[in-house]
C-alpha cells in the first residue's frame, strides 16, 4: 500500500476515533452535569447524591470523575452524613459546564453514519489513488 494512502487511512481513523469520543463525552458525563445544571446545584449546600438525580455511578461516570477525568474540575464530590457522596458544581466553573454540556450530545445514529461515510471516503480514496497518482505522474511530471 502506498504512504499516501495509509496516511490518509490513519487520519480517518483518527477523525473516527475523536468522532467516537465527542459523543461518549457527550452523553456519558454531560448527563450528570446537565442534571446538576438543571436544579442548579453549584455549592456544599445544593449538592445531591446521585440518587436523587436519578443517576448510577456507571464505570464512564467512575472514570469520568476520578483524578484526571473529564469532570474532575467541574463537578466537586463531598461525603455526606449517610456515608454517601454528594455532587456539585464548581460554581467558578459553571459558565464552563454550560457552553460544554448544555445540549445532550448526538444519539448513536449519526456517529454510526460518520464511520460509515469516514470508511466510504476511504475506500474510495484508495481505489482512486492510483489512477490521480499515475494522472499526475504522467500529466504534470511529478515523480
Amino acid at each position: 500500500m502506498d504512504s499516501v494512502v495509509t496516511i490518509v487511512w490513519l487520519m480517518l481513523i483518527g477523525i473516527g476515533v475523536a468522532v467516537v469520543c465527542h459523543w461518549y463525552s457527550r452523553t456519558f458525563p454531560g448527563k450528570l452535569v446537565r442534571k446538576l445544571l438543571e436544579i442548579d446545584a453549584t455549592s456544599p449546600e445544593t449538592a445531591v447524591s446521585l440518587e436523587t438525580l436519578h443517576c448510577r455511578m456507571t464505570p464512564p461516570l467512575r472514570l469520568a470523575l476520578r483524578e484526571g477525568g473529564a469532570l474532575q474540575d467541574l463537578v466537586i464530590s463531598l461525603p455526606s452524613e449517610d456515608g454517601g457522596t454528594l455532587y456539585y458544581l464548581s460554581p467558578d466553573r459553571r459558565d464552563k459546564a454550560q457552553a460544554k454540556y448544555r445540549k445532550e450530545g448526538s444519539g448513536f445514529l449519526p456517529v454510526l453514519l460518520a464511520i460509515i461515510g469516514l470508511l466510504l471516503f476511504g475506500l474510495l480514496f484508495q481505489s482512486l489513488y492510483p489512477a490521480l497518482s499515475e494522472w499526475a505522474h504522467g500529466y504534470l511530471g511529478i515523480d
